[in-house]
């Protein structure tokens, strides 16, 4: 799927499309630079069937990634295994160390995690994994 920028702006990131993931450049380091530093890569999922790049990382009935551990994931030709994931509501995302630390060899894809019943997501799915 194709990779595109992004720039956090006021404490928001919203993905201007809904086609691609996006990699967030004042929020960690490029994929080119993992070794110094954590990749944060966010997309939308949607919901009342349609798809987007998220959905194939959530399990909307179970309300968890579908990705489990050791999976293994590839962005910008760099591979990373699965380490874990969590549930984090929208409204406190920002503030979360846990998601927005900085370290060597990480990355973070965030989605929203839509509701089975098709109201709107009020939680991110966010699956992290190292190199």
């Amino acid at each position: 799927m194709p990779l595109g920028q992004l720039n956090e702006v006021d404490g928001q990131i919203t993905p201007p499309g809904f086609t691609s993931a996006y990699q967030v450049r004042n929020r960690g380091v490029s994929p080119e630079d993992s070794a110094q530093g954590t990749v944060v890569v966010v997309m939308h999922s949607l919901r009342n069937g349609a798809i987007g790049p998220g959905n194939y990382l959530i399990d909307v009935d179970q309300q968890r990634s579908k990705l489990a551990p050791g999976a293994v994931v590839v962005v910008a030709g760099v591979a990373y295994a699965v380490t874990g994931s969590e549930l984090i509501s929208k409204d406190s995302i920002a503030g979360q160390s846990s998601v927005w630390s900085n370290t060597p060899n990480r990355l973070v894809l965030i989605t929203c995690l839509q509701r089975p019943d098709g109201s709107p997501s009020t939680e991110n799915l966010v699956i992290t994994a190292t190199r």
